[in-house]
């Protein structure tokens, strides 16, 4: 065994961890360099430190469990900042008032259209966001390589699920409530706010991860 408690580890070691890690199925970059961090710091502390590959076998079922952890992480993180952000406007006086103002009008407009049409309308209006969402679902602007290599982009394009979940209970709801405006106005209405702020985050979290992915491939180029 080689005494290394001097020794650092090459670029080429740190680009051979990543690589090896990879090969073992971790196959989100951001997770893998957060692991490498640690095993890097972990590895040159070792006063007695076997070589590297045998390091790496003994701690790769570490690395699998970290590597589930850091996954329902991000995805329980972005959900809750998804939340976070509804909340902060639903609850801000100035975005409330003009929310209850648009509603008021909402019913307003109720009475002097007719109301099929006025529901019909109403409803359009709540897809039009979804749609986008869809859109930005297939087409993200992250490109195949961000999307298939980072975590953070896998569950930022499935955000876009949640401000969705509504319209998979629609069918449920008794004819007689779902064709009342007095029900369909104000849940409608919070559901397209929430489905912008979901727009909104993504576009915010987008430019975010653009900068990260970059700054990751770097350090392993």
């Amino acid at each position: 065994m080689e005494d290394i408690m001097n020794t650092k580890l090459t670029r080429e070691d740190i680009r051979h961890m990543d690589t090896w890690l990879k090969n073992k199925g971790l196959k989100y970059m951001d997770i893998r360099y957060e692991l490498i961090d640690h095993l890097v710091e972990e590895y040159q502390q070792l006063k007695y430190a076997p070589d590297l590959e045998s390091f790496l076998l003994k701690r790769l079922m570490w690395c699998k469990k970290v590597d589930k952890q850091k996954q329902k992480a991000v995805n329980l993180g972005m959900t809750k900042e998804l939340f976070n952000r509804f909340f902060r406007v639903m609850t801000h006086p100035l975005w409330l008032c003009l929310l209850l103002f648009v509603v008021l009008g909402l019913f307003w407009l109720s009475t002097i259209i007719p109301i099929k049409f006025f529901r019909k309308a109403y409803f359009g209006l709540y897809l039009l966001p979804i749609a986008y969402q869809i859109y930005l679902m297939f087409f993200s602007g992250l490109g195949s390589k961000i999307k298939k290599q980072a975590i953070s982009a896998v569950y930022l394009v499935n955000i876009f699920t949640i401000p969705q979940l509504p319209l998979y209970f629609i069918g449920l709801i008794p004819d007689g409530l779902a064709h009342n405006p007095n029900f369909y106005i104000p849940v409608f209405s919070v559901g397209i706010v929430l489905n912008i702020v979901a727009i909104l985050f993504f576009y915010e979290k987008r430019s975010a991860l653009r900068v990260e992915f970059e700054l990751l491939n770097s350090q392993f180029s």
